[in-house]
């Protein structure tokens, strides 16, 4: 721990993109045309997927998982699916997070990722997001958040209020850190254009993903990892860490 750990292995390769989509379809999803935005996202997320190459399957939640339309690369044949997705009930953000991550765990393409669209308020979870973002990164899948919010909430906005500028509301700041644990990121939806914006920085980053092989630590337990770069300019997105032998 604390210790620098030699490269093995460097590799960017170019690989098909495997995205569980997931819809938070929450009560207060019903407001502010939250889902309508939600939708308009996941719209452009699925225009920037290359049709017959990268996958994709629909998901949404409220106080369950629930499969919209199952991993196909007819990405084209999934806007119609968006239809199909309507909030209502309570929320268990954390725990459907972790069980899309499992879900596009399994699937055959190397990079994997979950993208959640939700409005970041969690009413029923049994998981922490520490939790959830240790069981995503223990199985290499980082976890993109778009979080759809009024313009006044969003820190890229020009009608954002001041503290918005700073810092995010406390439901957001949760998941922001649930996504960099994992090595993946949060992105804010709040009109057309910053959804269009999010959809591409996303797709963007992970068709540049770097696999990075070091030689693990043998001591049993959880093994925070950090990447530097020379140009301190670059910024790099990595999971927390690693576990390392069996842990009780």
């Amino acid at each position: 721990r604390g210790e620098r750990r030699k490269i093995t292995e460097f590799r960017a390769d170019q690989a098909p993109l495997s995205l569980a989509i997931l819809f938070d379809v929450s009560g207060s999803m019903d407001t502010a045309d939250r889902a309508t935005a939600a939708k308009f996202a996941a719209h452009h997320l699925l225009n920037q997927l290359q049709q017959g190459r990268d996958e994709a399957g629909l998901f949404a939640f409220d106080s369950r998982l629930r499969e919209v339309a199952p991993f196909t690369v007819d990405t084209r044949a999934l806007k119609g699916a968006l239809g199909e997705v309507d909030p209502f009930g309570a929320t268990s953000l954390h725990d459907a997070i972790a069980a899309a991550a499992e879900r596009v765990a399994v699937r055959p393409f190397p990079r994997r990722a979950v993208v959640v669209l939700t409005d970041g308020i969690d009413t029923a979870s049994r998981q922490t997001p520490a939790q959830v973002s240790a069981k995503a990164a223990a199985i290499d899948v980082p976890v993109y958040i778009i979080a759809t919010v009024l313009p006044i909430d969003d820190p890229s906005s020009d009608r954002a209020t001041p503290g918005a500028k700073k810092e995010a509301p406390p439901s957001i700041g949760t998941i922001e850190d649930l996504a960099r644990w994992t090595g993946g990121a949060l992105y804010y939806s709040s009109t057309a254009a910053s959804a269009y914006k999010a959809a591409r920085a996303m797709v963007d980053e992970l068709r540049h993903l770097y696999l990075i092989a070091f030689e693990p630590g043998a001591e049993p337990g959880w093994h925070p990892i950090e990447i530097r770069t020379a140009d301190k300019d670059f910024v790099v997105r990595t999971r927390g860490g690693y576990v390392a032998g069996s842990v009780r």
